[in-house]
């Protein structure tokens, strides 16, 4: 994440133009101009460049600006200002981690200049939106933004916008593990921002180039890059590049087990937390953390991960908190306390231990109090009258005995207490217990999700590539084997494909419809491809696009849709193929529906796809229906109930 905040921030300067490289002087100048300007059109564009160089100092500032300048756009109403605010807004929030209301700037932008024809401010809001899936690893979905914007740049011959692309799609590359063609796009990169004089972008380029360099091993490149990124962005003023490649420079002294990993990156927060960005500082109290765990300081590794976890629930950023959750094991072994649940659990028991003891204490003495008050009494009354002294005994019996049975009454409270105690205790263990059971299962299916990445994938794309040398290294006359070798090479492709959609289920414990919406339009747009006489329409509820689903409800809904899809191109001979997905309630009703030939449903040989369409719905509490008739087309309907709670 800190080298891609890095890069993002680069690619948003697509959208502001060619601004100058000192934000602090040209912020101190705006201001000054604010004061003289008396023209009111031109106030958007002035508070639209505060809002960009403050998003360099001070990301809470920024804020500000940019509402000023949508605010001031807006009343004027400069349909292109208010774009260009909606897209600078975009840029501030995603530096501060706040992904949500960054798509939603971008995505408003995006309308305004998509009713303008602004080629070239929609193909900067690609990017950036591209930026912000990059940066939530929709690695596919990024990857559908950047080359729409690259198309965009390159047919513009606009060397350097198609360099901040193609830094981005390094960043790709580079989360695929393919590290020496991240390495060989990143020098294409700093290359050309070198030629052309621009610093601060080239200091980004080299944080890029160390992070490769260090999950390489080469540990004195990678030292060599950051220095020279930490030179350029403190010549440019940047803080906020700077903050974060003194993060960067501090995760590789932890890698390299180098005690110069504290001082590194507590001079990278003393300079984030001047530039306000909850994001960085919460990753880099993470980094700190583990150089505190690796030189040995248990106490102040445990307290910074803790505040760390703090920053990382604000922001919802699950992985980064599962990875602490990871990283506080050893720590609390190393303290002699296996769990942080089971060390409060003790402090618990000691001070409830020591509430009941000082209560017994105080009861005890007032019950003696009144003991001693009364054997005075009795005594007084033995000296006033010997004829009295039988009821004395009677009352002494009888405060006796309430002694007695207050004392036995205490312990039983006292036994009691305990013993609801015990049972809390037991409580909490089998919540823990349940807990460490979830992490472990989350665990294994990370580590299957990342076999099958690693292996089966790469496994599938030799396979691939060998069919592609044997036809061309071959030069193949028969045809039959030709053939054969392109359903090969297509199946394979197919497999890879359906392999990444179980991946991408595997590691969600919840899916968004929008990301699910995305996946079934990028399946319809390949169809298009495949049968391009066949018409598509794809509609779907607006109010869906937020609702969170399971993972394996969406997966169900994905494959059924999937499957129905191409039944109406292999079978059907449809001309027009309809995809609707409406709310209804709590339910959510989905139909496709072909123009086909049909089918006769009671025939019994029409295989498993149908039955498999069937289970998935039947699986997630749905209801499937089927019809068709020979000549009539074929509709598939299903529907299921809309999720509470994930």
């Amino acid at each position: 994440m800190i080298r891609k905040i890095c890069f993002v921030l680069c690619f948003a300067l697509i959208g502001n133009g060619s601004r100058a490289q000192s934000p602090q002087q040209i912020v101190d100048s705006l201001k000054q101009r604010l004061k003289t300007e008396r023209d009111s059109r031109k106030l958007p564009a002035i508070y639209a460049d505060l809002t960009w160089y403050y998003a360099n100092i001070s990301t809470d500032s920024a804020v500000a600006y940019g509402k000023k300048a949508l605010a001031f756009a807006q009343k004027s109403k400069q349909n292109k200002a208010i774009g260009q605010a909606y897209s600078d807004l975009g840029a501030v929030y995603l530096a501060k981690g706040n992904f949500v209301l960054a798509k939603k700037y971008y995505r408003l932008s995006l309308g305004i200049r998509t009713q303008l024809h602004d080629r070239e401010g929609m193909a900067s809001n690609w990017s950036n939106i591209g930026g912000v899936y990059q940066r939530q690893q929709v690695l596919d979905t990024a990857m559908i933004y950047y080359l729409k914007a690259l198309r965009y740049y390159e047919s513009k011959q606009n060397e350097k916008y198609t360099d901040f692309l193609k830094n981005n799609i390094g960043v790709l590359y580079e989360d695929m593990r393919n590290y020496p063609k991240a390495i060989a796009i990143y020098k294409e990169v700093a290359d050309y921002r070198r030629q052309t004089g621009q610093e601060l972008q080239l200091a980004m380029a080299y944080n890029n180039l160390g992070n490769v360099c260090k999950k390489t091993k080469a540990y004195g490149e990678a030292e060599n890059y950051f220095k020279q990124s930490i030179v350029l962005s403190r010549k440019a003023g940047d803080s906020l590049i700077l903050g974060n490649t003194y993060n960067n420079l501090g995760s590789l002294y932890n890698a390299m087990k180098s005690a110069k990993a504290i001082a590194t990156l507590q001079q990278g927060q003393r300079i984030l937390e001047r530039v306000n960005s909850d994001a960085d500082l919460a990753l880099i109290q993470f980094s700190l953390a583990k150089a505190y765990a690796i030189q040995k300081d248990f106490t102040k590794a445990k307290n910074t991960y803790l505040k760390s976890i703090r920053m990382m629930q604000a922001l919802d950023e699950q992985e980064y908190i599962a990875s602490m959750y990871l990283e506080l094991i050893p720590i609390y072994a190393n303290l002699n306390l296996p769990e942080s649940a089971s060390y409060y659990t003790e402090k618990y028991k000691e001070l409830q231990n020591k509430n009941i003891e000082n209560q017994v204490a105080f009861e005890t003495a007032e019950l003696e109090t009144k003991y001693q008050a009364e054997k005075k009494q009795k005594l007084l009354l033995e000296k006033e009258a010997e004829a009295r002294q039988k009821n004395a005994q009677l009352l002494l019996l009888g405060v006796f005995t309430t002694f007695v049975g207050l004392v036995g009454w205490l312990i039983y409270r006292q036994q009691k207490l305990k013993n609801r105690q015990l049972e809390q205790e037991s409580q909490l263990k089998l919540a823990i217990s349940k807990i460490e059971t979830q992490n472990k299962l989350q665990q294994q299916r990370l580590d299957i999700s990342r076999d099958l990445h690693d292996n089966i994938g790469a496994q599938l794309t030799f396979i691939i590539s060998s069919v592609d040398n044997i036809k061309y290294g071959f030069e193949i006359e028969n045809p039959n084997l030709n053939s054969k070798l392109d359903r090969i090479s297509n199946f394979t492709k197919s497999t890879i494909v359906e392999l990444r959609d179980t991946i991408w289920a595997m590691n969600s414990s919840a899916i968004l419809f929008e990301d699910l919406k995305l996946r079934i339009m990028n399946f319809i747009e390949k169809a298009k491809k495949a049968q391009e006489s066949i018409q598509f329409t794809f509609e779907i509820d607006a109010d869906l696009s937020r609702l969170e689903l399971p993972s394996i409800v969406g997966m169900n809904v994905y494959r059924t849709i999937q499957e129905s899809i191409n039944n109406a191109i292999k079978y059907a001979n449809a001309k027009q193929v309809d995809i609707t997905i409406k709310s209804n309630g709590d339910q959510i009703d989905i139909k496709v529906s072909d123009d086909g030939i049909g089918f006769d449903i009671g025939d019994t040989s029409t295989g498993n796809g149908l039955l498999n369409m069937k289970k998935r719905i039947r699986e997630i509490g749905g209801d499937f229906k089927l019809q068709s008739q020979i000549g009539e087309g074929t509709t598939v309907m299903a529907s299921f109930p809309k999720p509470k709670s994930i």
